[in-house]
This record gives structure tokens, C-alpha cells and sequence, in this order.
């Protein structure tokens, strides 16, 4: 064994810090050398910038990352010509402990069914949108294990979930038919129609717990026909975050409050700061939650506002 070697073999029995020092200091290719033989390093990142990299060189490092059992791999390709999404789908599934995935997608056409069935799945965040209104596709998912799931882009046709039994938390970022949530405990609302979707939501969630909702300025309010079991029975928090006041928002908070009967936190944001009077408004409404607290804040500042009756 040379020198050189006994020297870098050495390196591993040093503390962390000036293992880390040493290794700071040394060429790239040494320092790589050396982490790849030393059981110390956990997370390893190494960022590699070229705008011209061959594919059968990406494969290579995919390949000797599950030889090396990487737990997270993050490869990026841009400008890249898929003959085939099938084969990215393909690609996904032979992961067969993945739990964590982030899946971002644009294409001028979708023309094909795809189908993510992955049990082992937790996280998933999904980001679909197609150039092409016409596209046509069906997008099911099979994720028995999935505790959080987000869903955002222009997706159109058929989105189908099979199999949410373990989801606790779920961000809506998109106009899609809705499955029953049994389990779902968090709640976030953004953007566009989400106000006004609120309703489907609640009615499908018969377990949530926490609500966020962002109204977007030309959002609109439509009361439910009926209660959902949500507000009855476990919603316990409910933060509500305005740009512009309508009438319709006090309608909404008179369902909410009057409703809620273990509700204990209403937060109410507003870019605008709200007149002494529409404070008063907003307290004075019915209460189904003898312990409910109203908190008022103003977006941007630090400043708050915490009043109960």
C-alpha cells in the first residue's frame, strides 16, 4: 500500500469536524474517493453543471447509485426529447422503496393512460400541465401509504386516486374531481376557486382538523346545502387569509364560527388593516366553541391583534 493511501485511510479516524476540514481541502476526485470508503458520511452532494452530458452517462449514475443503496437521488435534465413519458413511469416504478417523490411534468400533448402504484410512497408532489387543451389521458394513482399528497398544473381528462387510506394532509392547487378523504387531518386552499370548492372539500374530508385558506381577490363564497361532519364533530383550527372583503366573507365566517363546535383558533389575515368596526363584526358573530380565540393579523406586518369575548 503506498504512502498516499496509508495517509488517506488515516483520515477516517480523525474527529468529524477536522475530517470534514481535511476533506474540504482536498481535490475533488480524492475527496470522493475517500467518502466513497468511509461509513461516517450519511448525505453526500456534489454539484455538476454541463450543458452536454451523454444519456448512457446519466444511466451509469443511476446505476451506481442503487449499487451503492443511495436513499435520495436527485438528477436533473433539461431540454431533454422522452420518445416515450411511458418509460418515465416505467422508471419510477422500479423503485420499489421510494417514498418520497416530486414529479413535475410540461408536454404539447398527453396521449396515453399512466398509472403511479407505488406502495411504499409517502410524499408525492405533482406539477401535470399540457400546451395542448385537447390532450386526452388518464392519470391514476395507487398509493395505500401516502400521508401528503400535492397537486397543481392544468391537467385535463380523467385524474383517478384508487387508494388514499393513509392520507393526512392534502394541498388543492387545481380545479379535479374529489375522492373520500377518511383520514385527511390538514387542509390548505389556494388560489383561484378554491373558496368556492370549499364545500366539496369539506364534505369529502370528514375527519379534518386544521383548514388554511388563501382566497384569491375574485374568489367566491357558496354556502354548503348541508353541515359537513368536519365542522360538527373536529375542526379545531381555521386560518382564513383575504386580499379584498366581500360580503359574502362574513357569510363564510358566520357558517364557520356558528358551526364549528371544537373549534378553538380562528386566524384571520388581510393585506389591509381592518377598521376597529369590522373587527367588532367579526367577534360578535355566533359561536358553536365556547372556546374559541379570533386573532387578527396584517400581512407584512409585525404587528397583531389577539382578542377574544
Amino acid at each position: 500500500m503506498s504512502s498516499a493511501r496509508k495517509t488517506i485511510d488515516r483520515l477516517s479516524s480523525l474527529p468529524e469536524e477536522l475530517y470534514s476540514h481535511i476533506l474540504s481541502l482536498m481535490p475533488t476526485k480524492d475527496a470522493v474517493f475517500e467518502l466513497n470508503k468511509t461509513s461516517q458520511v450519511n448525505k453526500f452532494r456534489m454539484h455538476y453543471v454541463n450543458w452536454r452530458v451523454a444519456g448512457d452517462i446519466i444511466s451509469k449514475w443511476i446505476n451506481k447509485a442503487v449499487a451503492l443503496y443511495v436513499c435520495e437521488l436527485d438528477i436533473r435534465v433539461f431540454n431533454t426529447d422522452l420518445r416515450s413519458y411511458g418509460s418515465l413511469f416505467e422508471f419510477i416504478s422500479g423503485c420499489p422503496i421510494l417514498e418520497n417523490l416530486s414529479l413535475e411534468i410540461s408536454t404539447y400533448c398527453w396521449k396515453k393512460d399512466y398509472n403511479i402504484k407505488i406502495p411504499t410512497l409517502k410524499r408525492l408532489n405533482m406539477k401535470l400541465s399540457t400546451y395542448k387543451l385537447e390532450s386526452t389521458y388518464n392519470f391514476c394513482l395507487n398509493v395505500p401509504n401516502l400521508e401528503y399528497l400535492s397537486v397543481d398544473g392544468f391537467l385535463c381528462s380523467f385524474f383517478e386516486m384508487e387508494d388514499l387510506s393513509s392520507l393526512v394532509e392534502y394541498q388543492w392547487l387545481n380545479d379535479l374531481p374529489l375522492p373520500k378523504f377518511a383520514n385527511l387531518k390538514r387542509l390548505e386552499l389556494k388560489g383561484y376557486n378554491g373558496l368556492g370548492m370549499l364545500p366539496q372539500f369539506l364534505e369529502s374530508c370528514s375527519e379534518l382538523k386544521h383548514l388554511c385558506i388563501e382566497k384569491d381577490v375574485i374568489d367566491f363564497w357558496k354556502e354548503p346545502s348541508y353541515i359537513p361532519t368536519c365542522l360538527l364533530m373536529n375542526l379545531k383550527t381555521l386560518k382564513y387569509t383575504e386580499h379584498r372583503c366581500y360580503h359574502f366573507d362574513m357569510k363564510f365566517l358566520m357558517l364557520m364560527l356558528g358551526n364549528s363546535k371544537v373549534l378553538k383558533m380562528l386566524t384571520f389575515k388581510r393585506d389591509t388593516n381592518l377598521s376597529l368596526k369590522e373587527k367588532e363584526r367579526i367577534i360578535k358573530l355566533p359561536r358553536a366553541s365556547s372556546d374559541c380565540e379570533i386573532r387578527f393579523y396584517e400581512i407584512g406586518l409585525v404587528n397583531t391583534c389577539s382578542l377574544t369575548s
